[in-house]
């Protein structure tokens, strides 16, 4: 763009060199060598104004108005040169697809109670837990702290929104925030921005599949979940909750594709047994299905482990939660 501007200055620097040159000469005709020293000195101010005051004597009216058209239009580029330069200089001043992490902690997928070993839906991610507060703090001070660092994050998050709409990272940041105060039309919202300025967002698309199934939109959240995968074939919780999303339609049969797959990627996730284990029971094998529930309780699954009548274990050490950003992403399976 540079290059072009100086380009068309050259251009209009030479023009009016010319059209210069050419009423200097009508002025040393006219007046003599006097007044025609006068116009070079004058760096063409005198001719100039001559022109226009014998243009209709001389017939120089198109000459004149081509002479003025080029030192108009000369201002008009310098001031759009000028400006350009100032927006730039303060424009630097701004982040660069700046992502902002909020303090958060990440946690792995919540399985919720129920009377069978059979998939509900994820539950929401839980907001970050304050530091240790002294024991006179009542529950309702900490409430209104917490409170207050979420205001404090969603203001830093809609001035970088303001300052640059191709921040992907500040749209995705602020779609978390949305989704773990419930408002899940808004998370989507900015989860579908955060995408549009960059295709490759692995992780908005995971979130807001997760976002789609907490609305129950479970053939959208396959789509994401789907697109995830593409991005980062070897993600155990997007094969995971894509499986979610294909029990909740009834897609029994892709339900355990997925979950034999994320098997395959991490077999000590004891979740993925526990979820097998309920496609094996809604299949009327329960040999397999207690197979299942006897593999994710030996991995340390409570709930396996309440099914199959045994008392809480501790978890045996097996791959710790994967992390896909620094943003908790992990947050649910199925109970």
């Amino acid at each position: 763009m540079g290059i072009l501007w100086l380009a068309l200055s050259l251009i209009f620097s030479i023009a009016q060199l010319v059209l210069f040159i050419i009423v200097l000469i009508k002025l040393f005709k006219s007046k003599g060598m006097l007044h025609g020293i006068l116009g070079i000195i004058s760096c063409g101010l005198y001719p100039f104004i001559w022109g226009w005051i014998k243009h209709k004597e001389l017939k120089l009216l198109k000459i004149m108005a081509i002479w003025t058209g080029t030192i108009v239009l000369s201002f008009v580029f310098q001031f759009i040169l000028m400006t350009a330069g100032v927006v730039s200089m303060f424009g630097s001043l701004k982040p660069d697809k700046m992502v902002v992490t909020p303090t958060m902690t990440v946690q792995k997928r919540v399985i919720k109670p129920g009377a069978k070993a059979v998939p509900k839906r994820v539950t929401p991610k839980t907001p970050p837990k304050p530091p240790s507060k002294p024991l006179t703090e009542d529950r309702t001070t900490l409430k209104i702290k917490e409170d207050q660092e979420y205001e404090m994050e969603m203001k830093r998050l809609n001035n970088l929104i303001k300052m640059d709409k191709k921040n992907a990272g500040a749209f995705y940041n602020r779609g978390w925030l949305y989704e773990i105060k419930g408002d899940f039309d808004k998370a989507e919202k900015d989860y579908t921005k955060a995408i549009g300025v960059n295709k490759r967002h692995k992780d908005a698309y995971y979130n807001r599949g997760l976002v789609y199934i907490k609305m129950e939109k479970y053939e959208q959240a396959i789509e994401d979940f789907s697109e995830a995968i593409k991005l980062k074939p070897r993600s155990v919780d997007a094969y995971c909750n894509r499986g979610n999303a294909n029990f909740e339609l009834g897609k029994k049969d892709l339900a355990l594709e997925d979950y034999n797959a994320a098997l395959q990627i991490d077999p000590n996730d004891a979740d993925l047994y526990y979820n097998r284990a309920a496609i094996h029971q809604a299949n009327g094998e329960e040999s397999k299905a207690t197979l299942d529930l006897k593999k994710a309780a030996e991995l340390g699954h409570n709930k396996a482990r309440q099914h199959l009548g045994m008392p809480p274990g501790k978890p045996k050490t097996s791959t710790p939660p994967e992390k896909t950003s620094s943003i908790p992403l992990r947050v649910s399976a199925i109970s």
